[in-house]
């Protein structure tokens, strides 16, 4: 009743102060809709596979950002791509239950690392990654079915500038 009555005072208002043609309504009414479309259908790029799901949003440039699994400590380690140069790496997930590290890099000065335990066989993995960007920061959603720690969303943080120097050091050409 009160959302009735509502509707008829503002309808009442509307045409004595506006006097507004059916022509002016109808234009009103196209720009409306077509404003909330193109906030609604935000532009997003997507990547799939079987076992992983990449959703970015228009600010985020997808050939910055690399996803991958390490296996094992100090210098005996293995490297997993799961992807890298806009493309998702088939075949190359991990085979066995153990502690990986995930590690996300955007653009090489933004990181995220995250400690994942496999308990089993991680063959029935899907992981799903959602960036985005918001007040100049970029988060993801990350989604696992096999890995509860990492369901959850980060902000990706900018590289301390120890490590900063410490991956100079190895990438500057030796003497």
């Amino acid at each position: 009743m009160l959302i009735r009555k509502l509707s008829t005072f503002l309808h009442a208002t509307f045409h004595t102060q506006v006097r507004c043609t059916q022509a002016k309504k109808m234009k009103l009414i196209i720009l409306t809709l077509f404003f909330t479309f193109n906030l609604i259908a935000q532009t997003k790029n997507q990547f799939n596979s079987d076992m992983i799901n990449i959703i970015a949003d228009q600010n985020i440039d997808t050939e910055k950002l690399t996803i991958k699994l390490v296996e094992g400590f100090g210098w005996n380690i293995t490297f997993y791509d799961l992807f890298r140069e806009n493309e998702i790496i088939k075949d190359n997930f991990p085979k066995n239950q153990g502690i990986y590290t995930l590690v996300i890099n955007y653009s090489e000065n933004l990181i995220y690392t995250e400690l994942v335990l496999y308990k089993t066989d991680p063959k029935n993995e899907y992981l799903e990654f959602d960036f985005y960007n918001e007040n100049n920061r970029i988060f993801c959603r990350i989604k696992s079915d096999c890995s509860t720690e990492l369901n959850k969303e980060i902000v990706m943080n900018e590289l301390d500038l120890e490590m900063k120097k410490v991956l100079e050091t190895v990438n500057s050409p030796k003497k």
